[in-house]
């Protein structure tokens, strides 16, 4: 049993923090996670990541990111920051996990690469952090680019 949530797109952005803490609670009783397309993933992103480690804290169980990118060249430099808001929540216990949707900017990749080792992923990634794929793609401020 788990939560799955898509905040980026309606109705799901209707969803308030606090209703989302009191579901992943019903999950957590059940040894459920919750995963989600968070809200935003351009100039919002920091403040995204945030909410989901809140919503893990909170409803005490384990959470993933769908998809966890900085849409749009503005944003590329917040990534630093977001992988470091994971790894403290991973350092304070909470088993924060994330996938990474293949992108277009090798700069994104290398900048990925300097912040989570030559293995291009989080621990507890797995095998769905594989390298960025040129798909032609590209997105700008909060645009979904898949």
């Amino acid at each position: 049993m788990g939560v799955s949530s898509a905040l980026i797109y309606a109705p799901g952005f209707y969803a308030k923090t606090d209703e989302l803490v009191e579901l992943a609670k019903v999950a957590s009783e059940h040894g459920g996670m919750t995963i989600s397309h968070m809200r935003s993933e351009g100039n919002q992103l920091p403040q995204a990541v945030d909410e989901l480690v809140t919503i893990a804290r909170e409803g005490n169980l384990r959470a993933e990111i769908y998809h966890l990118k900085a849409a749009g060249e503005a944003n590329w430099p917040k990534l630093d920051d977001v992988i470091a808001r994971v790894e403290a929540a991973r350092a304070e216990g909470l088993e924060i996990t994330a996938d990474m949707t293949p992108t277009r900017p090798a700069r994104w990749a290398r900048r990925r690469d300097a912040a989570v080792g030559a293995g291009g992923r989080l621990p507890g990634m797995g095998d769905a952090a594989q390298g960025p794929v040129d798909s032609g793609a590209g997105a700008e401020g909060d645009a979904d680019a898949h």
